[in-house]
């Protein structure tokens, strides 16, 4: 069953060549997605941002504690991940 409620099939034999991810066995998880923001955008101020919303999020945990890093530059954005 994914996290959303659906009931997934898994053919035996991607069972047999594949790595399977189970998220069930354990409730804390590291998960990350990244942000796009304008290269006249403070990087700076955008992290604090984010960093803020994840620590200020019941759900998040503190240990490990969130982060916001500077991924990549892309041909019209600063891309940020942030990982909580």
């Amino acid at each position: 069953m994914t996290l959303n409620g659906n009931i997934v099939q898994i053919p035996n034999a991607n069972v047999y060549k594949t790595n399977i991810c189970s998220f069930s066995t354990n409730a804390n998880r590291r998960e990350v997605f990244d942000i796009g923001i304008g290269y006249d955008d403070s990087i700076a101020d955008s992290q604090e941002i984010a960093l803020r919303v994840m620590q200020e999020h019941p759900a998040v945990l503190n240990n490990p504690e969130p982060s916001v890093l500077v991924e990549s530059l892309q041909a019209s954005t600063v891309n940020l991940r942030v990982y909580f």
